[in-house]
């Protein structure tokens, strides 16, 4: 139980939550939905609870530029990682870790594999891969939400697991891409005021992260491996469909399982 009590309390991981789904959705396409809950309820709870977990120099710039306009900012997502796959700013881990259409499908699988252990998997209204950086990042925010859950009501065997996940999570994947795709961003993003900010924050995150949860990727990928083929039934950032695999309010229920 040393571990645990060392990573915090159930305030220090409700704030972790908050920031995991804030970089989400600010990594998703700019709809009017998403703007609404990123603008009200997210930055609302960012502002309350990541105050013990994130600085207001690093995140603030990111609350100050989602007032920007939604016309501005789908315009400067799409400038930023296009409707596609940015070259520059690649948003799904298998660019950065795979080399082939084998490697590829096995990150997909194991990464779908921790999703699934808990009781959510892609899919639903909006489609994308398991490996895109919103699903990765709202994981890590169930995962926070089911510590701080696990750590009030149900014990120290599921605190250990619920924290040994996100140490093995952030170790095997999102520890491995993630700050490098922040650092990406925010050099990309340099007339985009709001993505450079996300960027930004995405780097400086994940090296927190890392050592608030005494952990490290098993390697660093600081730049995407070969161009890799599209799937057919994945839609890559485009204003119809983005990412999401379950609802923020949906993770609320199923971390209390």
């Amino acid at each position: 139980m040393e571990a645990v009590m060392d990573t915090g309390t159930v305030d220090i991981h409700l704030g972790r939550s908050s920031v995991y789904s804030l970089l989400a959705l600010a990594y998703a396409y700019p709809t009017a939905e998403r703007l609404q809950r990123l603008r009200e309820d997210v930055a609302e709870d960012v502002g309350e609870l990541g105050k013990g977990v994130v600085t207001p120099e690093i995140v603030g710039p990111v609350l100050e530029h989602l007032a920007l306009p939604i016309e501005t900012l789908q315009r400067d997502y799409a400038l930023v990682f296009t409707h596609t796959v940015s070259p520059d700013c690649p948003t799904y881990e298998s660019a950065f870790s795979a080399r082939d259409i084998f490697q590829q499908a096995q990150t997909m699988a194991d990464v779908a594999g921790f999703y699934s252990a808990f009781g959510l998997k892609v899919g639903g209204r909006e489609r994308e891969r398991a490996d895109h950086i919103t699903a990765e990042l709202e994981f890590m925010s169930f995962m926070a939400l089911k510590l701080a859950y696990a750590i009030e009501y149900m014990g120290p065997e599921q605190v250990e697991i619920a924290l040994d996940t996100q140490r093995t999570f952030l170790r095997d994947h999102l520890g491995r891409w993630g700050g490098s795709l922040g650092q990406r961003t925010a050099s990309t993003a340099q007339g985009q005021p709001l993505y450079r900010a996300v960027g930004e924050l995405l780097e400086s995150w994940i090296d927190e992260e890392c050592k608030r949860l005494d952990t490290g990727p098993i390697d660093y990928l600081d730049d995407p491996a070969v161009p890799l083929p599209e799937q057919d039934d994945a839609v890559c950032g485009g204003p119809a469909e983005s990412t999401a695999f379950i609802g923020f309010d949906d993770i609320q229920e199923v971390a209390k399982k």
